[in-house]
């Protein structure tokens, strides 16, 4: 998968980051916001026989998390104390995050327009999921990608059935277009799934049990889920 963060900039941004910490500051910080995301960094103490330099401290804990939360990690030491003088730094941070920024937009507008392909209220309704999500309006923004997923399913399988009883006519559907019977079965266990949580969670009530890394991930998932029927129906190698 392409890397959404321009690697230049971010190698220069860690470089200049380290110069401001010590290794033991720069462990702490990672480890910190690492745990925040149950994620592990491979360096824990400061045993220079781990790395040569603090810059490579810093981008070795960095590659433990993902562009994302690279990001959010950037976004959140700009703010830091250490940095609230070195203006040049802080400005590089806020080009990097741009930069990766464009690349999740990009991103989404390439779903957008294999979805206008369908129709333009399938477009719609995929922006106006991610308007909700922008605006942490997660309720909303959970309905709208269930939605979506569903019109797009009618639309592939021409059935009008609700998205719980689509599953003959996306069987028959996938074989027609030779899926595999594994992934068949995959792709329905993940569906199955990603309905269970959103009946419990978002259909019937607030999402107030699910945090903002559980809302991300079945956002994701919602896009995994469409790009897979759009490459099957449109046979997209």
């Amino acid at each position: 998968m392409k890397n959404r963060i321009p690697l230049v900039l971010l190698n220069d941004v860690e470089d200049q980051i380290s110069q401001h910490f010590s290794a033991n500051e720069l462990i702490d910080l990672t480890y910190q916001f690492a745990q925040s995301f149950n994620k592990h960094i491979p360096i824990e103490v400061p045993d220079y026989a781990l790395f040569n330099n603090k810059k490579e401290l810093l981008s070795k804990n960095l590659d433990a998390l993902s562009d994302e939360q690279k990001v959010d990690f950037l976004s959140q030491i700009k703010y830091h104390s250490r940095l609230s003088e070195d203006d040049f730094l802080r400005d590089e941070i806020d080009l990097l995050v741009k930069d990766a920024s464009d690349g999740v937009i990009k991103a989404r507008n390439s779903v957008s327009t294999l979805l206008e392909t369908y129709s333009i209220d399938l477009k719609n309704q995929w922006q106006r999921t991610y308007r909700f999500y922008d605006h942490l309006d997660y309720r909303n923004a959970l309905d709208n990608m269930r939605l979506t997923i569903e019109l797009l399913i009618k639309r592939i399988t021409g059935s009008e059935a609700s998205l719980e009883n689509q599953k003959s006519a996306l069987g028959k559907f996938f074989e027609d277009k030779d899926i595999s019977k594994e992934v068949r079965n995959l792709f329905f266990k993940m569906l199955d799934m990603y309905e269970k949580i959103q009946n419990h969670e978002a259909k019937h009530n607030l999402p107030q049990n699910l945090n903002s890394k559980e809302i991300k991930f079945l956002m994701n998932q919602s896009t995994v889920i469409i790009k897979f029927l759009i490459d099957c129906d449109k046979g997209i190698s």
